[in-house]
């Protein structure tokens, strides 16, 4: 999954120790993780280059901690995801993790992969750490507690919340970030949905239009995407295709500065960064509401 999401030219090594601590974690998210470390470190390495994926069993004494970043002492296991690009400059190295700070030239990112992973590994009370050299390249070190034998046992005996929530309907994703977008449709064929993925409103548009929108259950779209149609203006359309379609939003900005905002307000909107078991569950509530159509302007 991992090369096909980075192409041929980066090569991808693992140094995985041979026996690993258990850890209290979603394992699911765990993946999309990597994907997401993955594709950032794709997009540093214009030329190619190498992704390792290392992992380790730590014991972390009271000298080794680092509470500015929230490892104290303890067990840990230790994700270490490095690449050989180009680095992160120093100045700002402090902000990568800041939801929408982002790098990438204009309508190449929005910058919210690094704060989900952000957000995701201290929802699952671990630490992590960056360390990066210009033209050398980066490691990002995730530090994961080691589980107890009671957490591994209850964790095993619980099914997750993802496997409940999900179904088997179709959903046709519009997304103009290729990173949330293959994430996202990673999320929820996961949960047995089939995803149809497009790239912006145009290509969406163009795939209701070919199935006349009848063999599509949801529309999950953001709002707010680079072209000719935006969310709002591509729901109005699907709508019109097929009154019976189901609509989900997506919006990382705030509502008064997205265009036809107040068209799409009383509809359902999941903002981003948004957890992969807050999203199945958002899908799970619209497909079993009652719809409501879309309001005119």
């Amino acid at each position: 999954m991992l090369q096909r999401s980075i192409g041929e030219m980066v090569q991808i090594k693992t140094l995985c120790c041979d026996e690993i601590w258990s850890v209290c974690i979603d394992s699911i998210m765990l993946e999309h993780l990597l994907i997401n470390m993955a594709v950032n470190a794709r997009d540093a390495m214009f030329d190619g280059g190498v992704l390792t994926i290392e992992t380790e069993c730590v014991d972390i004494s009271e000298k080794e901690s680092l509470p500015d970043i929230g490892i104290s002492p303890g067990s840990y296991v230790t994700l270490v995801v490095s690449d050989t690009g180009t680095g992160i400059p120093d100045h700002v190295q402090d902000k990568i993790f800041e939801p929408f700070f982002t790098t990438k030239d204009i309508g190449k990112g929005t910058g919210l992969g690094l704060s989900m992973v952000y957000a995701f590994v201290k929802e699952s009370n671990g630490a992590i750490h960056v360390y990066s050299e210009e033209g050398k390249g980066t490691s990002f070190r995730i530090y994961l507690p080691r589980a107890t034998d009671d957490i591994v046992l209850e964790t095993a005996i619980c099914p997750p919340l993802r496997e409940a929530a999900g179904g088997t309907e179709t959903i046709l994703l519009a997304e103009d970030e290729e990173e949330i977008r293959h994430l996202t449709s990673l999320i929820l064929e996961d949960a047995g949905y089939t995803v149809i993925e497009a790239e912006n409103g145009e290509k969406a548009l163009e795939i209701l239009i070919e199935t006349n929108g009848l063999n599509i259950d949801l529309l999950f779209k953001d709002i707010a995407m680079l072209g000719d149609i935006n969310g709002v203006q591509l729901a109005a359309r699907a709508q019109v295709l097929n009154p019976d379609i189901k609509l989900l939003f997506t919006t990382g900005y705030a509502k008064g500065f997205i265009p036809d905002m107040e068209l799409a307000q009383d509809y359902d909107v999941i903002e981003k960064p948004y957890q992969p078991k807050h999203l199945i569950q958002n899908i799970r509530d619209v497909l079993d509401t009652v719809k409501m159509p879309l309001r005119k302007a």
